[in-house]
């Protein structure tokens, strides 16, 4: 082992999903979204809830730093 300067071949992935349709999953969503399709899996539902909650809070988020940031400035103007 010591003093081989053989490189070793890199690994790829590879992997094709076998019932993936971007197509389909793209219509899916669309239906969830609107509310089209009742029979739509609760998974899919519940998934989508929980991507819209966690994207409401990232802004709910940035719009408070951004008021804490206004108001430490303003604070700072009136101090001095």
């Amino acid at each position: 082992m010591i003093g081989t300067t053989k490189k070793r071949e890199k690994r790829e992935f590879n992997y094709q999903p076998r019932f993936y349709n971007k197509t389909d999953e793209d219509i899916k969503k669309q239906k969830i979204l609107n509310s089209e399709n009742t029979n739509v899996d609760f998974a899919d539902r519940f998934h989508q809830k929980i991507n819209e909650k966690r994207t409401n809070k990232k802004a709910s988020n940035r719009k408070l730093l951004i008021m804490l940031a206004i108001l430490f400035m303003l604070l700072y103007i009136l101090l001095h």
